[in-house]
């Protein structure tokens, strides 16, 4: 069975946490895009249009992640949103604005089942290693 790349945009201005994100979530098929800082998110989630977005809480400076939040909720509703963070006090602070909350040091196996299972609730339906 021949499935499209789910595409993901990943924002986060840890390049070598992208990296590995990149090259792990490539290994199941996902189309990865990332984005070290919100105004170059931005333009990316409206040139691209991605599947899902999974966001870092701790980038954007002293105003946050959350006008790049705001503005996916308000201009972008059916993207799922995934916001992921070392700190899990982060959670209480943006989760009104994202569908999941990962935590960043989780193996990458529960990060992907967390992604997976946004996919499924908005319909989407998870790559799988080997398909393309």
């Amino acid at each position: 069975m021949r499935q499209n790349k789910v595409s993901l945009l990943l924002v986060d201005d840890d390049i070598e946490y992208s990296g590995y994100m990149v090259q792990l979530f490539g290994k199941y098929n996902f189309r990865v895009s990332t984005a070290a800082d919100l105004g170059t998110a931005r333009r990316k989630a409206e040139e691209l249009a991605p599947d899902i977005v999974m966001c870092d809480k701790n980038i954007g400076g002293h105003r946050g992640v959350v006008p790049f939040l705001d503005y996916m909720q308000r201009e972008k509703p059916e993207t799922p949103l995934v916001l992921c963070s070392a700190e899990d006090g982060a959670r209480a602070r943006v989760e009104l604005y994202c569908h999941e909350f990962i935590s960043k040091v989780l193996p990458f196996e529960k990060i992907h089942a967390g992604v997976n299972h946004v996919l499924s609730d908005f319909g989407i339906s998870p790559p799988r290693p080997g398909e393309t």
